[in-house]
C-alpha cells in the first residue's frame, strides 16, 4: 500500500463547494487503495472538528491557518506583482513545514503548486480550471458589460496567470484536468505537459430524481454565490432573461440557492417571483422543488457540479455554451442550450409548458450521468493514474 499525500486549499468536509466536493471524493476514491494523508489549510478552528469526519479516509490530518491579506496589500500587488493574485493567495511557510513526505503528493489547484518544489516523490497536481482561460473569458464578459475594474483586474491576472499556470504544471510529474476543453488550455500553455482528464463527478445515490409532484413553473439556480462567475450568471439571468420568462409565465419561481451570497445577490430577492436561499443545509431539497433548472454560466471554466447535480435529478435544463462545457451533452439529447436572453427564455418557458419534453430530456441526462460521471465509475481512472505513476509511468 503506497502513501497519497493530498494538499488541499480548505478542509475537504463538509463539502459545501466545488472543490472540496472534488477533493472529498477523490480523497475517498484513493482511500480504496492506498494510505491516505491530508494537509489543508482552515480559516477557522472549528472547521477542525468539523473535518475529524475525514478520519473516515485519512490517516492523518494535519492543518495550518489559512493567510490573511489585506485588501490594501492584495490592491498593490494586483498592480505592482508580476505574479498573479493566485500565487500568493496561500503562501505560508507555517504550511510548507507540514508538507512531508509520501509516495505521491497531490495538490490540488494551483494556489497549492507552490508546495509541489519542496517534495520527493511523484507530484500530482489537479487543476479544477484552465485558470488563465477562467480569467480571460471574465475579462471578456466584464468589458462587454462596461464593468470596467472587474475587467482590468482579469486583464492583468489573464497575462500574469498563463505564465504562473505553465510553471506550476511543469512542477508536477502529471496533471490532471477536469475535461478535454481544459487539457486542451493547459497544452497550449506547454505542449510537452502529461496531462489526465479525470472529470467532475457525481454521487448519484444521493442526487436522485423527486418522488413527488412539482410544479412545472420552479425553476433552480445553484452555486457558490460569491463566485464572479455565477454572480454575473445571475444578473444576466435576473435582469435580461427572467423578465420575458415573467411575462409569458406569470406564475413562474426562481430560486436561487448556496453559500456566501453578498449583497448584490441578495438584493435579487426583491425581483418578483426570485427567492434567494442563503446557505441551505442539504442542496439536494432544492433539487427535488425544482422541475427546470438554470446553468446561465457566461464565464467561468472547468466543468460544473451544478450541471451534473441536475442532471443525475432529472431536471429540464436550460444551459449556456459555457455552462455546458466539459460535460458530454447536446441540446436536444439531455439539455437545450441557449446564449442570448431572448433564446434563453424561450427554452425555459419550453420546457415548463412541455412536460413530455422535460421529461424525456431529464431521463436522459439521468442516463448519461449515471453511465460516465457517477463517481464509482470515475475510479479505475484515478487509481490506474496513481498505479502508472508508482510504476514510474506518468
Amino acid at each position: 500500500m503506497s502513501r497519497i499525500l493530498f494538499l488541499t486549499p480548505q478542509l475537504p468536509y463538509p463539502p459545501h463547494q466545488g472543490a472540496a466536493i472534488r477533493n472529498l471524493n477523490l480523497v475517498k476514491l484513493a482511500a480504496r487503495e492506498h494510505e491516505v494523508n491530508i494537509c489543508s489549510f482552515v480559516r477557522d478552528p472549528a472547521e477542525v472538528g468539523a473535518g475529524a469526519e475525514l478520519t473516515r479516509w485519512a490517516t492523518h490530518l494535519d492543518t495550518s491557518p489559512a493567510p490573511r491579506r489585506g485588501q490594501l496589500a492584495r490592491l498593490a500587488h494586483t498592480v505592482l506583482s508580476l505574479q498573479p493574485d493566485m500565487q500568493r493567495r496561500l503562501h505560508s511557510q507555517a504550511f510548507r513545514r507540514l508538507v512531508g513526505e509520501a509516495d505521491i503528493v497531490q495538490a490540488e489547484g494551483i494556489e497549492m503548486a507552490q508546495y509541489l518544489a519542496d517534495v520527493s516523490g511523484q507530484r500530482v497536481l489537479d487543476c479544477h480550471n484552465a485558470e488563465w482561460l477562467l480569467q480571460r473569458r471574465a475579462f471578456q464578459v466584464d468589458a462587454r458589460s462596461g464593468r470596467w475594474p472587474g475587467a482590468a483586474y482579469s486583464a492583468l491576472q489573464w497575462l500574469k496567470l498563463r505564465r504562473y499556470e505553465r510553471w506550476a504544471c511543469r512542477a508536477a510529474d502529471t496533471v490532471l484536468a477536469v475535461s478535454e476543453e481544459d487539457r486542451r488550455a493547459l497544452l497550449d500553455l506547454d505542449a510537452r505537459l502529461s496531462i489526465n482528464v479525470l472529470p467532475n463527478g457525481v454521487d448519484t445515490s444521493v442526487f436522485r430524481p423527486a418522488s413527488d409532484s412539482v410544479p412545472a413553473e420552479a425553476m433552480l439556480f445553484t452555486g457558490t454565490l460569491d463566485f464572479r462567475p455565477n454572480v454575473d450568471a445571475l444578473r444576466w439571468l435576473v435582469g435580461e432573461v427572467w423578465p420575458r420568462i415573467r411575462r409569458r409565465v406569470p406564475q413562474a419561481t426562481l430560486t436561487v440557492a448556496g453559500r456566501a451570497p453578498g449583497p448584490r445577490v441578495l438584493a435579487l430577492g426583491q425581483v418578483p417571483g426570485v427567492t434567494v436561499l442563503a446557505n441551505p443545509p442539504d442542496i439536494v431539497p432544492c433539487f427535488h422543488a425544482a422541475s427546470v433548472y438554470a446553468v446561465p454560466v457566461r464565464s467561468g471554466g472547468g466543468t460544473r457540479y451544478k450541471l451534473l447535480q441536475a442532471m443525475a435529478c432529472g431536471l429540464g435544463i436550460v444551459s449556456t455554451t459555457v455552462g455546458a462545457e466539459g460535460v458530454a451533452v447536446r441540446s436536444g439529447d439531455e439539455l437545450l442550450v441557449a446564449d442570448s436572453s431572448a433564446a434563453f427564455a424561450e427554452a425555459a418557458v419550453r420546457l415548463m409548458r412541455d412536460a413530455p419534453l422535460r421529461q424525456r430530456l431529464g431521463a436522459r441526462a439521468r442516463e448519461n450521468v449515471a453511465a460516465t460521471y457517477d463517481w464509482s465509475v470515475l475510479a479505475p481512472a484515478l487509481l490506474g493514474m496513481y498505479e502508472r505513476l508508482l510504476a514510474g509511468q506518468p
